[in-house]
């Protein structure tokens, strides 16, 4: 029993060193692609944030989810490109289609398309076509979104023997949707929390047209699973889908504003500073999975938090999962370095199998 405890304690310490190195690999990659702050005083920032939030924390948009995160009706045209086999001879096929979703800022909005990388949505699919099985979306974190390198740190081969066809979703501006000559960070997320909601808006909507995409491509049902920045965005989609199957965040974020201070991102005294929070908090609200209601049952919320994860900590996840009374697990690693963390996943397992998601047709 000491041993086990020693041995916990010591995954977790290495867990969280690996993390700090990943952090100052992020602040490195933000200050190359992203900038800093705009040079302007506290009040300032405070107008600009009130500004943001009086622009799209509405009683409306907060209130309404489909109104605020619309999907087009009818079938969704899809190219579909072949991308070899999986090692289980399972097809794998590439889709792409247009998101048509129109900005609530125009001007925002013309900043998102401007960049053509970006226009396409972007989808790797694991599975034989018309299989019946149900998919499980998975939604990569910060700097990720490559399909080949998420299909190894993905447990895509687990995911599939438990009954899935999976499918690898490409955020906005990260992996292929990111201009090649770009050096640094992706554009999103960014500075600018306007075009972080619009962008985050934009990766919802998305994802509602994918559980389209799926049905038409004969999937019985669709859930979502994401890590990190990818963990926030599945809980958000909870907010807005009510037909997914389960939702699974790991290691998620759960509040920009909560980040941005704990990573000292946010200028000023310590006073000025639990401001900002407060007003950036307000501001990203409608696209806040700690903001808004779920709309599928609380039992098929599962949250998995490391409990030596350093760069979204544990306190992200148990945020998460108090405000939708989500089962919370855990296992030792860190953000990137997971140890333990397939312990945690065969937990996760046993729920989507008691949920019924698996279950024949």
């Amino acid at each position: 029993m000491v041993l086990q405890r020693s041995l916990r304690t010591l995954t977790t310490a290495m867990g969280s060193a690996v993390d700090r190195a990943l952090l100052a690999t992020i602040a490195r990659q933000a200050r190359r692609g992203q900038g800093r702050l705009p040079t302007e005083s506290h009040a300032e920032r405070l107008r600009r944030l009130e500004a943001v939030r009086q622009r799209y924390a509405t009683d409306d948009n907060l209130r309404d989810a489909e109104r605020f995160f619309p999907v087009k009706s009818g079938p969704i045209q899809v190219r579909e490109t072949a991308a070899g086999s999986f090692e289980d001879g399972a097809a794998i096929t590439d889709l792409a289609w247009q998101c048509d979703a129109a900005a609530i800022d125009p001007e925002v909005g013309a900043r998102i398309d401007a960049d053509p990388h970006n226009r396409d949505v972007r989808v790797r699919w694991i599975g034989q076509p018309s299989s019946g099985r149900p998919v499980l979306a998975l939604v990569h974190g910060y700097l990720g979104g490559e399909p080949k390198w998420e299909q190894k740190f993905f447990p895509v081969r687990r995911l599939r023997a438990w009954g899935f066809d999976v499918a690898l979703v490409t955020l906005p501006f990260h992996g292929p949707r990111k201009d090649p000559a770009r050096k640094g960070a992706p554009k999103f997320p960014s500075v600018d929390p306007a075009f972080n909601i619009e962008v985050w808006r934009r990766a919802i909507i998305e994802l509602r047209e994918l559980t389209v995409v799926a049905r038409q491509r004969g999937a019985r049902s669709m859930g979502v699973l994401g890590m990190s920045l990818g963990g926030y965005t599945s809980a958000l989609l909870a907010c807005a889908e009510p037909t997914l199957s389960v939702c699974v965040p790991m290691i998620p974020l759960a509040s920009l504003a909560d980040f941005s201070l704990e990573h000292n991102r946010l200028p000023g005294t310590p006073s000025q500073q639990r401001e900002l929070h407060a007003a950036l908090e307000r501001a990203m609200a409608p696209v806040s999975p700690v903001h808004r209601s779920a709309l599928i049952d609380h039992e098929r919320i599962i949250v998995v938090a490391a409990r030596g994860d350093r760069v979204t900590p544990p306190s992200h996840a148990d945020r998460l999962a108090a405000k939708h009374d989500a089962r919370l697990l855990s296992f030792e690693g860190g953000h990137l370095l997971q140890v333990g963390r397939t312990r945690a996943l065969e937990a996760v397992h046993e729920r989507i199998r008691a949920l019924g998601v698996l279950d024949a047709r």
